[in-house]
């Protein structure tokens, strides 16, 4: 069953990082210009939707996706990424690092 759904859907690379944050002030700034500026391209391509839910998920057409989330007990920022590929993952968690220092 296993190798069905890899045929059908193809592997999926996934990521998950902690981002250690200066001063909390630091993570309501990055929420707030998150939610009043998003970036609309995330690692060369349009972003396809985001999801407010939990955090900030940036999915694109690929199929790849980015998370961003305040830990709320620590001051961390969870980066969670997912691509088809390790190399189209690597650029997720690229672009993540860049916009948790403010390039976006």
């Amino acid at each position: 069953m296993r190798d069905r759904l890899f045929k059908k859907l193809g592997a999926f690379h996934g990521a998950r990082l902690n981002y250690k944050m200066d001063r909390p002030r630091d993570i309501l700034e990055l929420e707030g210009r998150l939610k009043t500026k998003p970036p609309l391209t995330l690692a060369g391509a349009a972003v396809w939707r985001i999801d407010q839910s939990d955090g900030f998920k940036f999915i694109l057409r690929d199929g790849s996706w980015l998370g961003l989330r305040s830990s709320g007990t620590e001051p961390v920022f969870r980066v969670y990424a997912e691509a088809h590929t390790p190399k189209r993952l690597a650029e997720m968690v690229d672009a993540g690092k860049k916009m948790l220092q403010g390039k976006f």
